[in-house]
């Protein structure tokens, strides 16, 4: 009772109070569910009662006279290792007790199998997610991603504002490019995933963004009415190429359209759209809050990278 009281108030205002470092909400409201609180005791009871009956039941039908009687040890019998005479003279007396242990007692010898069995399945575990990720940043922002810096802007910039933007800084950036972007959700076969949609200004990503298939080969830009989308995004939603996608925004705009390739890509899902895409979509052109910069390689280098000194 007390855990459930204790626990339904500690850990959700530690959770809200964390959030709200970051995000603007609303006021901690606690509410506790006396379905919830039922099953909780129920399963409590059932876990601690419940075992210690299951351990008692058979000790609690005996005479108490015979209860405070020492237990009479179990026959000893000798294990097929003690039959190997060279091999079993040679282990050392706590070796040996181990394993009478484990072949003597067969709840031991499964308890010893269950439990380094599934230590070792969590190592290989841990060693599967650290080999499946550790190179996932690298792939994403040194083969797809490309540009160097990303830039958000407080406002959507007009067109005089990108054009002075890059008028000014012309000289210490070696290719400028703004994009729109959004988050909706896309669906298709009854699948529904958040998503990033972007548009970029130049109707590119060029020098930016390597769009390319697994088998690394370049994937174009889409035309007018068509998308492409992030391999992870197709999986979730199960579609190829030539499949149709559903977009939908906060404001219940919709829009279907056809899948014209899927490339790679690690870290989020994507779907690049055109300008007159977007303008269908949205029912509203693209509002650029983006831009996307790189850096010219020496002056990159110079700025941002480390310097060695070399020995004279």
């Amino acid at each position: 009772v007390i855990g459930y009281f204790a626990g339904g108030y500690v850990f959700p205002f530690v959770i809200w109070t964390a959030y709200g470092m970051l995000y603007r909400i609303p006021g901690f409201v606690l509410l506790y569910d006396p379905v919830l609180f039922v099953i909780a005791l129920a399963a409590s009871l059932l876990c601690s009662a419940g075992t210690t009956y299951l351990a008692l039941r058979i000790e609690m039908q005996n005479m108490p006279a015979n209860l405070i009687r020492p237990k009479t040890p179990a026959v000893g019998k000798r294990i097929f290792l003690e039959r190997i005479t060279p091999l079993w003279k040679r282990l050392k007396f706590l070796h040996k007790v181990s394993l009478r242990n484990i072949f003597r007692f067969k709840k031991r010898m499964i308890m010893m199998a269950i439990g380094i069995g599934g230590c070792t399945a969590l190592l290989i575990t841990g060693f599967g997610i650290q080999d499946s990720i550790r190179s996932v940043v690298d792939y994403q922002y040194e083969e797809i991603t490309r540009y160097d810096a990303s830039v958000t802007f407080a406002h959507a910039m007009t067109q005089e504002e990108r054009e002075t933007f890059s008028e000014t800084y012309a000289e210490d950036l070696a290719q400028c490019g703004f994009a729109a972007e959004k988050s909706l959700d896309a669906s298709a076969n009854g699948q529904t995933k958040t998503t990033n949609v972007v548009c970029p200004e130049s109707g590119s990503v060029d020098g930016l963004i390597d769009l390319h298939t697994k088998a690394g080969e370049p994937v174009a830009y889409p035309a007018d009415g068509a998308c492409i989308i992030s391999r992870g995004l197709a999986d979730a939603l199960r579609v190829s190429v030539g499949d149709t996608v559903t977009l939908r925004d906060t404001e219940m705009h919709t829009c279907e359209l056809p899948v014209a390739a899927v490339f790679e890509n690690y870290v989020y899902n994507y779907v690049y759209l055109t300008q007159n895409t977007w303008q269908t979509l949205f029912a509203a052109e693209p509002e650029y809050e983006t831009a996307w910069l790189n850096f010219p390689r020496m002056k990159f280098r110079r700025r941002f990278l480390p310097t060695r000194t070399l020995p004279s």
